[in-house]
Parts: C-alpha cells; structure tokens; sequence
C-alpha cells in the first residue's frame, strides 16, 4: 500500500474535470440501478435472445471513467475502479446473456462501495479530515476490497468449462523450452 499522506503530495485538482468525474459516476449508478429494476422485474425466459447494448454502453462509461482518474492522477481510486468495474461488467454481462445469473445487488454494492471510497479520498486529499488516520482507512478499504474479491470469486464467478486445470497444466508445460 503506498503511504500518500506522509510523502506530502500535492494533488491539484481541475475542478471541472473532478465534478464530471463525480457526474459520470453517478450517471453510471444510475445505469445500474435501472438496469437490475429491469433485469429482476423480467420472467426468466429459456431462450431469451442476449441483448448487450447496455453491457456495452456500461463499459464505455466505465472506460471513460477510468480515463479521467488517470488524467487526474487518481491512481489508487483507478487501481479501485479497475477492479470493481471488471467484477460489474462481469455480472452485467452473465445477466445480459441469461437474466436468471442474478447477483445483481453485488454489483450495486460493488459500485457503492467505489464511490464510498472515492467521497473519503477525496475528502483526505482536500483535508477535510485533519485528525483522522488516512493509513487505517486505506487498509479498511483494502480490507472490504478483499473480501468482494473472495465473495465473486468463491460464489458468483464461473470458470469456462471449455479448460480443465489437468488440461491446462499439460498445455503450459508444451510450452516450455527445453
């Protein structure tokens, strides 16, 4: 974890850019919130055709983000970010092919957990906490992170069954040189 608070940095921000920030984050909970209205209110139909234009429109959102934390050089909110929009993009994606994958409200916490985390930041970088200490904040959230991370692998994420380890094991000794 990197000790920002006592290296002293200073972050200037670009005022309008941090509130276009804040507005495309938003406007992509938003996103989101409609989109699991709408997937838990569907009956789950068999042979229901995919539609990914909303999986689509949310990882653009979700790319231009990205590209304003790095402009703003946010990297910690972006190594944050990364993490939790590819979990969501999972999900929505799984949901968008078969509206019975569920765990839709993951993904919602996964996002609010993101813009928790950014608000405190935030809020650290403009000195608005003076006395509280930024290093055992940064290591809650690293804390929560860690346990979304386990909870998507161990009960939401499935693995292609196209690969089994014992397959996949042959496959990269092949490729040593010997």
């Amino acid at each position: 974890m990197h000790n920002l608070m006592n290296k002293n940095i200073t972050i200037e921000y670009d005022e309008e850019m941090l509130l276009k920030l804040k507005e495309m984050i938003e406007e992509g909970w938003m996103k989101l919130k409609s989109f699991v209205k709408i997937n838990t209110n569907q009956k789950a139909v068999s042979k229901q055709k995919p539609n990914l234009d909303f999986y689509h429109d949310l990882k653009e959102k979700f790319k231009n983000i990205s590209i304003k934390l790095k402009e703003l050089k946010l990297c910690e909110e972006l190594r944050y970010f990364l993490s939790v929009s590819h979990l969501i993009n999972y999900i929505v994606y799984e949901n968008s092919l078969n509206s019975s994958f569920g765990h839709c409200c993951f993904a919602i916490e996964l996002l609010k957990f993101f813009i928790r985390l950014f608000k405190t930041n935030l809020q650290f970088y403009n000195k608005s906490y003076e006395n509280y200490d930024f290093q055992k904040t940064q290591r809650e959230f690293e804390k929560i992170h860690f346990n979304y991370i386990r909870e998507f692998y161990w009960n939401i994420y499935q693995p292609d069954t196209d690969f089994d380890e014992n397959n996949m094991y042959e496959y990269a000794k092949s490729l040593r040189v010997i």
